[in-house]
C-alpha cells in the first residue's frame, strides 16, 4: 500500500475584510477536506488575524514561511487552505 500524502492545513484571517472566515472555521473546513482526500495533517500554521495576504505577497507573514521551508524540506507532499485567497493575492509568494 502507498503511503498517505502529509499536509500542512493553513488559515489566515484579515480582519480589515467583512465576511473574512474565522480562523476556528477554516480550520475545520480544511480538516474535513483532509479527511475526504485521505491526506495525513502533519502539521496546521495559523497567522495571527490581520496579516495582509497582499503586502509583500506573503512574504513578511511567519506561518507563511515556514509553510514554504516544509514544502522546500520535503516534509509535506500538499497544503490544504480554506480558499486560495488565504495563501496569496496579487500574483503569489513574490
Amino acid at each position: 500500500m502507498a503511503a498517505r500524502r502529509r499536509a500542512a492545513l493553513y488559515a489566515r484571517q484579515s480582519i480589515t475584510r467583512d465576511g473574512s472566515a474565522s480562523l476556528d472555521v477554516q480550520i475545520e473546513a480544511c480538516r474535513e477536506a483532509a479527511q475526504r482526500l485521505k491526506v495525513d495533517v502533519v502539521v496546521e500554521l495559523v497567522e495571527p488575524p490581520s496579516t495582509s495576504g497582499y503586502r509583500n505577497r506573503g512574504r513578511s507573514r511567519p506561518k507563511f514561511g515556514e509553510l514554504l521551508e516544509l514544502i522546500r524540506a520535503g516534509e509535506v507532499d500538499c497544503v490544504i487552505a480554506h480558499k486560495t485567497a488565504r495563501l496569496s493575492r496579487g500574483g503569489g509568494p513574490g
